[in-house]
Formats: structure tokens, sequence, C-alpha cells
């Protein structure tokens, strides 16, 4: 029924709606004709027995059984009876029975299956014959439903035709008719298909029938304002691109100029380290030399002085090479390749116990840690992050450092942890900024620039790295790569 059009269903529902109006009225007019037709057949026959019983009566008080049997046989040749008879006063014995004869009308319209679904009661009627106060006998008539029957199925063959005239003569009337009506419904259903095609000029023509007219006017002014919409649309798209090209313009100029000035801060502070290590070697090695020349008449204070002199010296050589290894982070050309973490972590390990043979440090490096990345720059991630452990747990008389992957947020993420110096949360944001420090230089020497490089490799690689800790508890780094 979904699939099929309105004009089909219109058509679908009227033929049902006759089919049901036409079994509704033979319905009713056979309950009525039944009703009325069983009271009239019994109410014949009571009038037909009350006719015949004065004519019978002498009959049967003179014996004259013969005449009472023609009578019977001529009520029973032109009136409709299953059974006339006369039995005798006390209803035991057939004193006669009437007889359908040859010519009698007993063809009967209505077929076996009607007469078997109507039902049709016809209880027999029983009158007494008498004469004096004496009974006779009874005549007992049992009135047949012929015709009514017939009566019945007459009037349902004629609502037949006429339903079939109907569907024949007047049907195609109401197509037509009802073709005529929806023409302007599938104009509009054509409107609405073209304009749903991308036609969006496409609009419903008026209809002289009203609720066509204030659909269509209805889909008009939707289609207008469409369209409409779609020209500001249109409109602010083009206003966008133009300003996403000037904008993508400004944006590589802006790139350029930065790239350039990066370049040039890059190339300036290479040449100025680069240019700053030769003096800063050579004052290293000439105050050395100073120092351990027998013959300097150098006194003790002078040597204390020359000592400080080459601390400063180295500490500042080490901070150009800490310079240049941002630098290099920035112009070295990335590599993505499996990676064996856990191996690089012993590399480190091995390297800052080698160069204090004396500390001792309870070490748990995860086994099979690996991700893909640069090996070179997630070598000095891992440098950096262990050797600062292995720095801030250079007060603590039972210092542990570990190199594990930890279940963070419903995720994985990999994690140094030591239980040193630690820090305070409320300046964890300045961790990863270059030349911040958290600790005094006194205790923990170093340049406040290699958490930064870990910062810029995984920041180049799209990893993460946050830091938790507390101050003498420790502190423990999480990162994470793609």
């Amino acid at each position: 029924m979904r699939s099929l059009g309105l004009q089909a269903r219109i058509l679908l529902l009227t033929a049902a709606g006759i089919a049901a109006i036409s079994l509704l009225y033979f319905l009713s007019e056979a309950y009525i004709q039944v009703s009325n037709g069983e009271r009239r057949m019994n109410e014949q026959s009571r009038s037909i027995g009350a006719a015949l019983v004065p004519s019978l009566q002498n009959d049967l008080v003179v014996g004259d059984l013969a005449t009472a049997q023609q009578i019977l046989d001529s009520i029973m040749k032109y009136e409709h009876f299953d059974r006339l008879a006369i039995l005798d006063a006390a209803g035991d014995k057939v004193l006669v029975e009437g007889r359908i004869l040859d010519g009698a009308d007993t063809d009967q319209v209505s077929p076996a299956w009607f007469s078997a679904l109507l039902k049709l009661r016809h209880d027999p009627i029983e009158m007494p014959i008498q004469a004096g106060g004496i009974v006779y006998g009874v005549l007992v008539a049992a009135p047949s439903p012929k015709i009514l029957e017939d009566d019945l199925w007459r009037q349902l063959r004629l609502m037949f035709y006429l339903s079939l005239f109907i569907l024949v003569v007047a049907l195609p009337l109401f197509i037509l008719t009802l073709r005529s009506g929806l023409k302007p419904l599938r104009k509009l259903a054509a409107s609405a298909q073209k304009f749903g095609d991308g036609d969006f000029s496409r609009r419903a023509s008026e209809s002289s029938v009203r609720e066509v007219a204030q659909t269509a006017r209805a889909f008009n002014r939707m289609a207008g304002n469409i369209e409409n919409l779609l020209g500001e649309l249109r409109a602010s798209n083009a206003t966008i691109r133009s300003m996403n090209e000037t904008l993508e313009l400004r944006v590589q100029e802006r790139t350029a100029e930065l790239e350039a000035a990066n370049q040039e801060l890059e190339a300036f502070s290479y040449s100025v380290s680069h240019d700053l290590r030769a003096p800063l070697r050579a004052l290293d090695g000439y105050s050395h030399l100073l120092a351990e020349d027998p013959q300097s008449q150098i006194g003790k204070d002078g040597r204390h002085y020359i000592e400080r002199i080459r601390a400063s010296s180295q500490r500042m050589a080490q901070l150009i090479e800490d310079l240049l290894d941002l630098a290099r982070i920035s112009r070295h050309e990335l590599k993505h390749v499996p990676v064996d973490l856990s191996a690089m972590a012993n590399e480190v390990r091995e390297l800052v116990e080698e160069q204090a043979p004396l500390r001792k440090v309870a070490w748990n490096i995860a086994p099979g840690l690996s991700a893909s990345g640069d090996p070179v720059l997630l070598k000095a991630l891992l440098d950096n992050l262990l050797r600062n452990a292995w720095k801030f747990t250079s007060e603590s008389p039972d210092a542990r450092i570990e190199f594990v992957l930890c279940n963070v947020g419903g995720g994985k993420a990999f994690c140094v942890r030591d239980n040193g110096a630690g820090f305070e949360m409320a300046y964890a944001d300045k961790l990863f900024k270059p030349f911040q420090r958290l600790h005094d230089a006194k205790r923990f020497e170093g340049t406040g620039i290699g958490l930064a490089i870990v910062y810029r490799i995984l920041r180049r690689h799209g990893g993460k790295i946050w830091a938790e800790g507390s101050p003498g508890l420790g502190a423990a780094f999480f990162f994470t790569l793609p």
C-alpha cells in the first residue's frame, strides 16, 4: 500500500467503500426482508388455514375424505407449503395428506446453498376442525420459505448487477475526474522534483483548486527563501574564499619571514656559539697551564682565582654546547624508524655510572619499550631525562630511577620517575622553558636547557610531555609518542 500512488490509493479506497456500503445495505435489507418475510409467511399460512377449516368441516363430518383430498391438492398446487395434512382428532393418524401434482409450481430460483445459509424459520401451524363441539380432525400446515428465498436471491443478483454497472460505467468517469483533480498535484510534484534536482529557480504554477493553490503558494515561498539563502551562502562563500586566499598569502609571507628570522637567529646563535668556544678553550687552557706551572710565583689566593676562572669558562662552554644542541634539534631532519627505547636507556645508564662509579643508584628500566621516531633525537631525549633524574637524586641516600610504561587517563605513556629533590607543582609550567631553574645552582649544576630540548624533541614528533612532583619526594616525567 505504501508503494502505491495517490490515484491508486483513492481508487482502491473508493472501490472498497462501494463494496462495503453495498454489503451493509444488502445485509440490512436481508435482515429486514427475512424478519418481515417470516412474519408474513406465518400469517399467510394461518389465514389460508382459517379459510380451509370451514371448507373441510362438512367433508370430515360426512366422511368425504376424497373431497378433502382434492381441496388439499389444489391448495398445494398454487400455494407454497412444505406440508398440508389432516390428522385425526388425537393427532396420531394422518387422514389426508396434500400432494404436489404435475403442473404445480415447484421451481426454485435460489440455489440450495443460499437456502442453507438463510435458515428461515417456518414452524407448522395446527388448527382443529370441529362441529357441534366435536373435533373431527386437525389441519396441519407447514409453510415453505421458497418464495421468500427466491425474492432475497433476486435482490442479491440485482445489487450485484448494479455494483457491476457502477464499476463498468461509473468507475471510468470517476477515474477521469480523479485524474483531472490530481493534475495540479502532479504539476506541483514535478516542480518539487525539479527543485530537488538543483533547479532552484523552479516555481509551482497556480491552480484553481483551493488546497492545491495554497500548497503551491507555500512551496513558492519556501523555494524563494531557499534561493535567497543559497544566494547569500554563495556570496558568503565567495567572500570567505577571498579572505582565505588573502589570509593564506599573509600566512605564507609571515611564515617565510619567520623562517628567515629563525634561520638568521639559528645562524647567529651557531656562529656566536662557535666563535665563543675557541677563546673560552684558550682561556681555560692558559689558566690550567698557569695553575700547573711550578715556576709560577702565584700564591694561594691567585690559584683560587684561577680555578674560579676555569670553572666559569667551563660552565660557559657547557652553556654554549647546550645552545648548539638546541639549535641542532630545529635543523635536524626528522626520520621515523622503530627505536628500542629500553636499549637506549641502558646505554645512558652505563655512561652516567662510568662518570660517577662511587654512586649507588637502584635502576628499573622496563624491557621491551619501543616507539617510532628519530633515533638521534630520541637518544637525546632519554639522555636529558635520565641525566636530570641522576642529578637530582645525588643527595638521596637510597636513590631510585626508573623508566617504565604507565597507564595514564585510559592510555599509555612512558615515564621517567625518581625519588630525588622533586619540585613545587605551582612552578611546573616553567620546567620546559629555556634557562628556567627551580633549584639552587650551587646544589644542582646545570644550564636549564635540558628539559627545553626534551620539549622541543617531543613537539617535533607530535608527542606530549608533562611532569608531576613534590619537594623532597621526587619527580615523574610522562611523555607520549604517536
